[in-house]
């Protein structure tokens, strides 16, 4: 079996489930990523709305007897003080819009992206947005979707050639 292969365990190489024809398997899992990705957004969009509110209906309210109208300045900044931390200490590849970062993983590292990726970006991105940061949801919600389909390939020791 050559870099194609679906499926290389060690030295080992094993069916990913017995009984079926690799090529279904490779789909059957590829529909799992995309469902895990759905919810993965769903989450991710329901997290903005709370701390949308959190920022904007908590947060930014105490502020304006302290600060006045400058109150709504301050929200974009608390954002960027959290989510600095995360993706400079937790997970540098959570950095940026998501899309360059992934096909540098898949170029470069064979497709392999750490599990902590797919919070650390959600975390990072919606501190950024529901704060008032500028960014878009499309570039993150990509990585999210990449990162669990190499944690998915890694979980049943795809091939870097099939997990790309």
């Amino acid at each position: 079996m050559g870099e194609d292969s679906p499926v290389a365990s060690g030295t080992a190489r094993r069916r990913l489930l017995p009984g079926f024809p690799q090529n279904l398997t490779i789909n059957l899992l590829a529909i799992t990523v995309g469902i895990a990705t759905a919810f993965g957004t769903a989450l991710f969009i329901l997290m903005m709305r709370w701390c949308r509110y959190f920022f904007f209906d908590v947060v930014q309210p105490e502020l304006v007897p302290l600060l006045g109208n400058a109150s709504i300045i301050f929200i974009p900044v608390l954002g960027g003080l959290l989510m600095g931390p995360i993706v400079t200490y937790l997970s540098p590849e959570a950095r940026g819009s998501g899309v360059p970062q992934l096909m540098m993983a898949i170029d470069r590292i064979k497709g392999r992206v750490r599990a902590r990726v797919i919070f650390s970006k959600i975390v990072a991105t919606v501190l950024t947005l529901s704060s008032g940061g500028s960014a878009g949801r499309e570039g993150p919600i990509i990585q999210i979707g990449g990162s669990i389909g190499a944690f998915i390939a890694r979980l049943f020791a795809i091939t870097p050639g099939r997990t790309r």
